[in-house]
């Protein structure tokens, strides 16, 4: 049951890539290899990836469906924890970075919104 109204768990399949190396810097040059289940870890069974060996970064991307807002209501984006480092892009800009691994933060998207119905979300997660 829903406890506010207009909340969204963002929950369930994203797509997903390892990034070793972490040589990717943008969104624009991550190969979208595989599809995870959030919000487990990649290392978990659950999350669908069970990679277990060493990597420095993983990227996340989904679309999401823009909420039609009233007149000064913000759109918000809550995370939990982004082990360690995560940087956020909302259509291929950045618009938040976070360092603290077991820190929750938000992101107000309000100013990322261009009267679009949708929009793609990556999420860059890094700890080397």
């Amino acid at each position: 049951m829903c406890r506010r109204p207009g909340w969204t768990s963002l929950d369930g399949a994203w797509e997903f890539a390892l990034d070793r190396d972490a040589r990717c810097a943008h969104p624009g040059e991550v190969t979208w290899e595989h599809s995870i289940e959030v919000p487990f870890s990649p290392e978990t069974p659950r999350s669908g990836i069970g990679e277990t060996g060493y990597f420095q970064a993983c990227w996340y991307r989904r679309t999401l469906a823009v909420p039609a807002l009233a007149p000064g209501e913000r759109l918000l984006l809550h995370f939990g924890a982004v082990d360690h480092a995560a940087s956020i892009w909302i259509d291929g800009a950045q618009v938040a970075t976070h360092e603290g691994g077991y820190t929750p933060f938000t992101v107000d998207l309000t100013r990322s919104l261009r009267g679009q119905d949708s929009l793609e979300l990556v999420v860059r997660a890094a700890d080397d």
